[in-house]
């Protein structure tokens, strides 16, 4: 099996044959669309950014979405018959990939290169050789090549026409839409901890901030039967908790990861938050079911491999809970730790993945107990 990247631009398409390490720049569409592509075989896998084989909408002129559906089908029959694997790549990686590629190629000159990136083509062609979309290609081979994990979750290519992906991912949409309403209306009032009285999802924190403490905790070393893998103290700051030794407690510190991860499962009005179904879904017109955490966590939290951008919640959790709850330090220019604002290497790179996932283990683990206690349980 051999890998090829795709990059479709202004009307043409780059292609980089990893194996040979060959990069062939503007390339007619056609090229893509019969896969008349060099040195590719039965049996090879060749990646495409998801974004550019989305049907292009009638009357549309946009060149990132070439084909128009019939073409794609066209694109799919002939994968099919030549025996070619035809993968999408997250567009919202990109950036990412390019980012650790340049850190390996230009070690000394990292800094140089990516603000060559940032002025465009043009200067980063004169400075460093090559265009910024082969370095895109070849950012991306290397990252798959030594990602299999990240190349097994790549989508398979299927066509669909542009409003039928929307139809698909409306139940997305409004799921988020009301979650970025709801806390975005919360945030401007301090959450409920200030001057505003709050809503349901701050009552239920107030009311019950003793039982979910209580809950979190545990029987500590003495509840022989857990199964949890983190302490209860690792928990409670998920949750924005903060133990005031004085009066040996626990009380909100952090206000805004309390009300995100409850604002997960219950809205401001006191209701579940329930989700909806697609066209053609088995649940297709319920509207009152309680979403799994792989919902959950796909949609309102935003993890989950394709990352495309998601709501508030997402933006609270990954942008700011997550990062400030991993254990990824950096040492700055004057010596002092700091959370990094970019990964500096690949070895980081893996590090920043292994602490990036054991918090998000901790939410599951929160999340599971809030569940029980306000759907299974139904407290308020």
């Amino acid at each position: 099996m051999k890998l090829f990247i795709a990059d479709i631009g202004q009307g043409t398409v780059h292609i980089f044959d990893s194996a040979n390490d060959i990069f062939y720049p503007k390339q007619p569409l056609e090229i893509l669309k019969n896969l008349e592509i060099p040195n590719i075989e039965r049996g090879d896998v060749l990646i495409v950014e998801d974004a550019h084989l989305r049907s292009r909408v009638e009357g549309g002129k946009s060149l990132a979405h070439p084909f128009d559906y019939s073409e794609l089908k066209q694109l799919y029959l002939n994968a099919h018959v030549k025996g070619i694997v035809l993968r999408l790549f997250p567009q919202g990686k990109s950036a990412t990939v390019r980012r650790l590629w340049l850190q390996e190629e230009y070690k000394d000159s990292y800094d140089a290169a990516r603000e060559a990136i940032k002025k465009g083509n043009k200067v980063f062609l004169e400075k460093f050789g090559m265009t910024t979309d082969e370095c895109d290609c070849r950012a991306i081979a290397k990252f798959l090549q030594r990602e299999p994990e990240a190349f097994k979750r790549l989508k398979y290519f299927e066509p669909i026409r542009q409003e039928d992906f929307q139809n698909k991912q409306q139940h997305v949409y409004d799921y988020v839409g009301k979650a970025n309403i709801d806390i975005n209306t919360a945030r401007t009032q301090g959450y409920g901890f200030d001057d505003w009285e709050g809503d349901a999802v701050t009552l239920f924190l107030k009311k019950n901030r003793t039982e979910i403490v209580n809950r979190l905790i545990g029987d500590g070393i003495f509840d022989l039967d857990s199964d949890r893998k983190f302490e209860g103290r690792e928990l409670l700051e998920l949750l924005g908790f903060k133990h005031f030794t004085k009066k040996n407690e626990f009380r909100y510190d952090k206000h805004v990861r309390a009300y995100t991860v409850v604002s997960s499962i219950l809205t401001p009005e006191g209701e579940l938050r329930n989700r909806t179904f697609p066209p053609g879904h088995k649940y297709e017109g319920v509207e009152d079911m309680f979403p799994e955490w792989k919902y959950v966590k796909a949609n309102f939290f935003g993890i989950k491999p394709f990352h495309q951008k998601s709501g508030v919640g997402s933006s609270n959790y990954k942008m700011h809970m997550r990062t400030s709850l991993s254990n990824l330090i950096c040492i700055d220019e004057n010596g002092k730790d700091k959370k990094p604002k970019y990964i500096p290497n690949y070895d980081s790179y893996l590090e920043f993945k292994k602490e990036r996932s054991i918090v998000d283990k901790k939410l599951h683990e929160v999340w599971k107990v809030l569940k029980k206690m306000i759907v299974d349980e139904g407290i308020r």
